[in-house]
């Protein structure tokens, strides 16, 4: 077990960080902010493994389901599957929508019911409880997570409207310096990087069915009967062997050789390739397989880095909204607290800081400082100052105070300082070298806490 280090002394903002005239964060305002949230059964990580416990429920019910329905018939022969496979990489997504855009999920999961609901009036469904049950399922669960967005989109107004209360109407032009989001391009280009792999495996299936599916069209057919199936039991189908009208017999390779029972006819396609069945076409799953993953991947990162990019661009422009507060942390998560608040025991609004290259200068250089293309989410492993921060002092955040909300705060240099020259536990900061003052852009956590619980785990829950 640890021992928290001591508390360390104040910084203040130096003279020359020109500091807007923005009203101080008060307790009762800081309390009244942290009643306004979300409930606990509403938070993003709640509702987002909720989600994603459901689909991997209707993933078993539908495998079972399976079995008990025909797979391939001479009028809905087996093949490839474009619908059913936009319709699940649709359904893959939907945690992810829910854990970090809810703006975009409140619109998605009202389309995963409806698309559920169809498939129950569905004629050709297997007549199997597990597949009744697994449809309704999809039917409920993401009207329910509908109603924790709702209720988490509600949260975030009145937070924003209970910051701006606060401010009192004074606003402020961000500092000189911020260019466009580094996550943001970052997203944006890794997305398009992965959706052109998906779509080179897709594109590569559609040009496989395509030809075979013409080459089935030139075959001759010619109607057989089942003397025998055989099931290998390995994965990758069997053989079935049939007797031709015309007289002689032929053993044939099939995926599903189960369905096809002794006596049973089916139509055989002969050319110059091998004999195979008519009722089981080329079927492009593994490309789908393959790609599923750079598909999934790929939009929600170019959906983020496009969400991270209007923040950013709203943040820039114009003035914003200020207000005093008092900030505690490791420059890579903090935690912002009312300006009376100066022993961490109220209402706290907890945040993770951006890259180095987030970061602007508004006062002076530093002697040592981060280069303009420095690593996203480092942090110093080499000491454990245990739950209390190795930095606290005054701050002016820039912006609205919400959840998953863009915000830059400005404040002093030596949370950066005591990053890049940690102090041993015990230590204290000089705070006369703090005469730099600098702007960080943060990410407002999902969760809001009070000193004691654990920062790391807190700053996790509903960030990026």
């Amino acid at each position: 077990m640890t021992t928290p280090a001591p508390m360390p002394p104040c910084s203040f903002l130096p003279p020359g960080a020109r500091a807007p005239d923005a009203a101080p964060w008060s307790s009762e305002d800081a309390e009244t902010w942290r009643a306004a949230g979300a409930p606990r059964w509403a938070r993003p990580r709640v509702v987002a493994w909720g989600m994603t416990l459901v689909l991997l429920v209707c993933l078993i019910l539908a495998l079972v389901a399976a079995d008990s329905g025909p797979v391939c018939t001479e009028t809905a022969p087996c093949g490839t599957e474009w619908v059913g496979y936009a319709v699940v990489a649709f359904f893959v997504a939907l945690p992810y929508w829910c854990l970090r855009l809810p703006g975009v999920a409140v619109w998605m999961l009202p389309v995963a019911s409806a698309l559920a609901l169809t498939g129950v009036f569905d004629a050709d469904m297997p007549d199997a409880p597990a597949d009744l049950v697994g449809t309704w399922l999809m039917v409920a669960a993401p009207l329910l997570a509908l109603v924790a967005v709702v209720v988490r989109l509600r949260a975030r107004r009145r937070r924003r409207a209970l910051f701006l209360e606060a401010t009192q109407g004074r606003t402020a032009p961000l500092p000189q310096g911020f260019g466009r989001d580094g996550r943001a391009v970052r997203r944006l280009c890794a997305g398009a990087l992965l959706l052109a792999v998906a779509g080179g495996l897709l594109a590569w299936g559609a040009i496989v069915t395509s030809a075979s599916d013409a080459r089935d069209a030139k075959a001759t057919r010619t109607v057989a009967t089942v003397l025998e199936a055989v099931d290998l039991d390995e994965g990758d189908g069997g053989t079935v062997r049939v007797r031709k009208a015309a007289g002689g017999e032929q053993t044939l390779t099939s995926l599903y050789p189960l369905d096809h029972p002794v006596g049973s006819r089916v139509t055989v396609l002969s050319d110059e390739g091998p004999p195979r069945l008519a009722v089981e076409r080329y079927d492009a799953v593994g490309q789908q397989l393959s790609a599923l993953p750079f598909l999934v991947t790929g939009v929600l990162l170019l959906a983020k880095g496009l969400q991270l990019h209007l923040a950013r661009r709203a943040l820039r422009r114009g003035e914003q909204p200020v207000l005093r507060v008092f900030a505690a942390g490791h420059f890579m998560w903090q935690r912002l607290h009312a300006v009376t608040d100066r022993e961490l025991a109220g209402a706290a609004v907890d945040c993770a800081a951006l890259a180095y290259g987030e970061v602007v200068w508004v006062l002076g250089e530093p002697e040592e400082g981060p280069g303009e293309e420095g690593e996203e989410g480092e942090e110093n492993e080499e000491e454990d100052h245990g739950e209390h921060p190795a930095w606290c002092g005054e701050a002016v955040v820039h912006g609205v105070l919400a959840e998953g909300a863009e915000i830059a705060v400005l404040q002093s240099c030596l949370p950066l300082l005591s990053l890049l020259n940690p102090l041993p536990p015990g230590d204290t900061a000089d705070t006369t070298v703090g005469e730099n003052a600098l702007v960080v852009a943060m990410t407002v956590g999902g969760s809001d806490s009070r000193e004691g619980a654990n920062p790391a785990a807190a700053v996790a829950d509903g960030l990026r």
